[in-house]
């Protein structure tokens, strides 16, 4: 699938609207609770770079859920891609409407 946020990066300076996050990885723990505090807020979704289809999505609804969201999708990312990379972003309260082309 390639690195997520390289594509979001690419798609932010493009001027595409992107979903409120990072675009670099997070390598710690503290590094992403630091991140969520000052940017982005909860609920976050928690992304392995290099995922896809799923894999290496985990949400924390609350602070007190972040460790095993950000562990979870490490883990997840290593296991299917060779990448333990993750990054935040926002997790919209409501989906977008489905696009009425498909």
């Amino acid at each position: 699938m390639g690195s997520k946020t390289k594509a979001r990066e690419l798609m932010q300076k493009a001027g595409v609207p992107i979903v409120p996050g990072t675009t670099e990885p997070v390598e710690t723990l503290e590094d992403a609770k630091k991140l969520i505090d000052d940017t982005i807020g909860y609920p976050v979704a928690v992304k392995a770079a290099g995922g896809g289809g799923g894999k290496g999505f985990r949400v924390a609804l609350s602070e007190d859920k972040l460790q095993d969201a950000f562990e979870g999708a490490a883990r997840e990312g290593e296991k299917f891609f060779s990448d333990s990379t993750v990054y935040p972003r926002a997790l919209p309260a409501q989906p977008p409407p489905r696009s009425r082309f498909r």
